[in-house]
């Protein structure tokens, strides 16, 4: 049975489906891209791709006004010196979506996916499918009745979850030096709106001493947050 996933711009005008064959998942490759182009292009140090079989892909647009076409919403750009990359975003909202190679008859039938816009649920079917294999986890049974429970609805657009992290990226640096380095976010507002607190708090888990410290910010933080409520 075919395992669909989905993702969409962060505004909701771009939307897309994977599905993946049974039987087909090692054509798909999580790919993470530290060239000079993906860095300008995504200002990012490190982005990471879904590169799959471009007949797995399906994608549309929806428009929010009248005045909106597919133009518009789908917008593609190349730099000079990357003429063969066509790099596809959002016209509104500026989500990167995709890539595409024409350089090479075999890079064709190819297209990269930024695995930032896939949705969050679908992102954890990533390593149920085992295209994201960070643990040989040995838990395929269960995995695979949950994607079979999955809706099938091509361009179905589940509520996203706030502040929610990426397990599968901390797993992948975990032990490393990124992996070393977590950030936890938050906020508070009364009843009425007339008072709000945000919050963040940087923990450095290299030493016991550096890991009491974060613990400490964070008690801080909480105790700011009561004074403000109260």
């Amino acid at each position: 049975m075919a395992t669909p996933l989905h993702g969409q711009c962060a505004c909701g005008r771009n939307q897309y489906i994977i599905t993946v064959p049974e039987q087909s998942t090692q054509l798909a490759q999580v790919v993470f891209d530290n060239s000079s182009h993906a860095r300008r292009l995504q200002a990012s140090p490190l982005t990471a791709f879904l590169k799959i079989p471009l007949t797995w892909f399906e994608s549309t647009t929806v428009a929010f006004y009248p005045d909106e076409t597919h133009q518009t919403i789908r917008r593609t750009f190349s730099t000079p010196s990357r003429e063969n990359l066509s790099n596809q975003f959002c016209g509104y909202c500026g989500t990167q979506l995709s890539q595409w190679d024409d350089s090479s008859p075999e890079a064709n039938d190819f297209v990269w996916l930024t695995l930032g816009s896939l949705l969050d649920d679908d992102l954890d079917q990533l390593e149920a499918l085992g295209i994201l294999d960070l643990d040989n986890s040995e838990e395929e049974e269960a995995k695979e009745e949950d994607t079979s429970a999955r809706k099938n609805s091509v361009f179905d657009s589940p509520q996203l979850s706030a502040h929610r992290g990426a397990p599968w990226f901390e797993e992948a640096v975990e032990d490393t030096k990124l992996g070393r380095i977590k950030r936890q976010k938050g906020g508070y507002a009364s009843a009425d709106g007339s008072e709000s607190v945000e919050w963040e708090v940087m923990e450095w888990t290299s030493t016991e001493d550096d890991t009491n410290s974060g613990k400490r910010k964070l008690e801080e933080s909480h105790e700011e947050r009561k004074k403000l409520a109260s």
